[in-house]
């Protein structure tokens, strides 16, 4: 039984058993400055985090050092949401064709397309433009829909 009964309660390293001390990647809530940082509070940790035990160098997750399962981890992936305006009327309607026969990865709705940004296609150069621009910024999918708002970065088309 764990000795803790604070923020160490049930943690102690599988290897050593040392309960005392460890270093643990956290998020917290910080002041910065551009000199540095004022304070920082509510510190807090999942069973996914990585936990080192300072007595024997041992690492590995929070779970692990509690003795229970760690919590799945669930893949993400970003995905950016623009208006359809920003595809042509001839993309538009080459979009459906693309998505249908496997050259576009996504899918059609009723209100515009998901369109995954790793598969860019040379019939539609404006929609393969956001693709690559959307892909830069860590976007894996874009969900192209009418009563989304404009972006200035990209073209415009009134269809």
């Amino acid at each position: 039984m764990s000795k803790n009964h604070n923020c160490l309660e049930g943690i102690a390293c599988p290897k050593c058993k040392q309960e005392d001390v460890f270093s643990i990647v956290t998020t917290c809530k910080a002041l910065v400055h551009d000199d540095g940082i004022e304070g920082t509070n509510r510190h807090e940790w999942n069973s996914n985090a990585s936990i080192t035990c300072r007595e024997c160098m041992y690492s590995g997750t929070v779970a692990e050092f509690s003795g229970v399962p760690a919590a799945p981890v669930i893949p993400e992936e970003r995905m950016g949401v623009l208006s359809t305006a920003h595809v042509s009327y001839e993309e538009s309607l080459l979009i459906p064709v693309l998505l249908a026969s496997g050259a576009l990865i996504g899918m059609e709705r009723e209100e515009g397309w998901l369109v995954h940004t790793s598969k860019p296609h040379d019939d539609a150069p404006n929609l393969a433009y956001i693709q690559g621009y959307m892909q830069s910024k860590g976007f894996q999918w874009i969900l192209f829909d009418r009563d989304a708002s404009g972006v200035e970065v990209f073209s415009t088309f009134d269809w």
